[in-house]
């Protein structure tokens, strides 16, 4: 079990991002929480650690899309899921091409939204007790979250020398002035 607060974490984090961006759309969030939802991938096995390689990664959205409550709209709809494995494949890694494990452990998956995986330590609680994810942790889930959204929207992630340095031209809230002149220009012409 997890315990965490997430629209406590959804308001402080994500919502001054759609606030930026609300001139460009409307964004109606909803969470849902599902228990014992299981991948059918087989995660390659690499001493202590369980690897998914980014090639893998599409095929588990179906079991998980599969598990999500369903409804008719019109609407475009985005997921964004913190994908908890069972304890018997854990720890479970993302790993790039390079079998190198990706710092943030979550996927995009275009034009469907992004799934981040949160490996629970066993030894960090017992079996019948809840695991409550930080404030701390849940800022980081939250960033990579809002981050995942602005590439779904349309923006490129720039390569980190640049980054660093268009980072300090920032507005110092949740979108940067080149990220919003992107997203501008992406959805007007």
């Amino acid at each position: 079990r997890i315990n965490w607060d997430i629209q406590k974490a959804v308001q402080r984090y994500v919502q001054p991002f759609l606030k930026e961006i609300s001139s460009l759309a409307d964004f109606v969030i909803d969470t849902q929480v599902l228990h014992y939802v299981s991948s059918d991938l087989a995660p390659k096995r690499q001493g202590e650690e369980f690897h998914l390689h980014e090639s893998q990664l599409p095929l588990m959205v179906n079991p998980l899309e599969s598990a999500l409550g369903s409804y008719t709209s019109n609407l475009s709809t985005l997921h964004f899921i913190v994908y908890v494995p069972p304890a018997s494949q854990s720890p479970l890694l993302v790993v790039d091409r390079d079998s190198q494990p990706v710092e943030s452990n979550a996927f995009v998956v275009h034009r469907w939204g992004s799934v981040l995986l949160h490996n629970v330590n066993s030894t960090d609680s017992q079996p019948d007790t809840a695991h409550t994810l930080s404030a701390d942790l849940m800022a980081r889930m939250m960033s990579t979250f809002v981050s995942h959204l602005k590439s779904l929207l349309g923006n490129v992630a720039l390569p980190k020398t640049l980054s660093k340095e268009i980072t300090a031209m920032s507005t110092g809230t949740a979108m940067s002035y080149w990220e919003w002149n992107n997203l501008l220009f992406s959805r007007t012409v």
